[in-house]
């Protein structure tokens, strides 16, 4: 939300805030914890995550410098629904709770800011849900490879361990391994490390669609 205001909320905004830091593999906050607060990403990534009850992991976002997240967890019961973990080095800004709500209080065009804020995070996760459910393993790898390369982009550098980004398609680290393999055996994919250039596009973006090779 943060980055979207006008200068002078923005100014406000940041009266408000305190800077924090966190180490790759630090939890900012866990699932079920009250919320104090929402944070806004200035350095470095933050994946947002639920547990199954068999403790299998299920990477929600993956938020990138300049977006805030945990917005939502300031109204209804006031906590957390999910866990928080740096999985860079961070720096973050921290907005508390009690200060904000006093400025939403006396600025009505910012609540609507906040709100606009809140309807992009659910539009996401209704995105997410339709993803999970109506598209294979291949589809879903497919598909968040070309979301996160431009038309004429052939390189991909993933922002997240393989292991996360697992749990950010819903599926495991073996099977991610391979669909790897698969598609660098069709030569549609090079694969070197965390980096990924798509060889094949129009062969890619037909994996999206139909979800097999």
């Amino acid at each position: 939300m943060g980055a979207n205001l006008p200068e002078a909320d923005q100014i406000r905004l940041a009266q408000i805030a305190t800077a924090r830091q966190f180490d790759k593999g630090e939890l900012l906050f866990s699932q079920g914890d009250p919320c104090t607060g929402f944070y806004l990403v200035i350095e470095g990534m933050v994946k947002v995550f639920r547990l199954s009850p068999e403790g299998r992991e299920k990477v929600l976002v993956v938020v990138p410098p300049g977006q805030t997240f945990a917005e939502a967890a300031l109204f209804g019961d006031g906590r957390f629904p999910a866990y928080a973990e740096a999985i860079a080095p961070s720096r973050l800004l921290f907005f508390p709770k009690g200060p904000f709500l006093r400025l939403l209080r006396e600025d009505p065009d910012l609540s609507f800011k906040m709100l606009a804020s809140m309807a992009t995070w659910l539009k996401r996760m209704v995105g997410l849900i339709e993803e999970l459910a109506l598209q294979s393993a291949a589809g879903r790898f497919a598909h968040y490879l070309l979301s996160e390369s431009g038309p004429s982009d052939k390189t991909v550098r993933l922002a997240m361990t393989k292991k996360d980004l697992a749990g950010r398609l819903g599926i495991t680290p073996e099977t991610l391994s391979r669909l790897l393999a698969e598609l660098a055996g069709h030569q549609i994919l090079q694969v070197k490390g965390r980096t990924i250039t798509i060889l094949d596009r129009v062969h890619l973006e037909s994996v999206a669609t139909a979800g097999k090779l």
